[in-house]
């Protein structure tokens, strides 16, 4: 009996993360600042051409006193073209509720950047880079992002 519990477990958990073509995560902030100045790159290939999703991860001291973060992503597609768009990261809903999952002090959410894209097969580069209008922003304990293939 307790083999079939652990093969049943053991399927879930991997069919949750069999879309997940890369995830990259860094908790390398000193002092927990994110300097205005610190730009995180992410490098992947894709084997192959497909419809993807990109989520940034984000965790952060909770009760954070700013409730959208700006940054802007920089995606460098296979031919070398690079896209920056803005993008907010939003840390407390319409009614200021932390928008994360909070444990304790520390809150982690992740935020769609785009779903349903399709990318060809290459090498890729996300850049995520602080444009908070101060030095750094506080109480930041990680970013990252994850890529998946799109559901069907």
């Amino acid at each position: 009996m307790r083999l079939i519990f652990y093969t049943v477990v053991v399927f879930v958990l991997w069919s949750c993360n069999r879309n997940v073509v890369f995830k990259q995560f860094d908790a390398s902030f000193e002092d927990n600042r994110w300097q205005r100045s610190d730009t995180r790159s992410y490098s992947f290939s894709l084997d192959t051409a497909d419809h993807y999703d990109l989520f940034v991860d984000f965790s952060y001291v909770a009760e954070v006193q700013f409730a959208e973060i700006p940054i802007q992503i920089t995606l460098t597609s296979p031919d070398g073209v690079s896209t920056p768009q803005p993008f907010v990261i939003r840390t407390k809903d319409a009614n200021g509720k932390e928008s994360g999952d909070c444990a304790g002090d520390y809150c982690d959410l992740r935020q769609v950047v785009f779903q349903n894209q399709s990318l060809s097969a290459g090498s890729y580069t996300v850049n995520l880079s602080n444009r908070f209008n101060h030095d750094y922003l506080p109480n930041v304990i990680g970013i990252g992002i994850r890529v998946t293939k799109s559901g069907d």
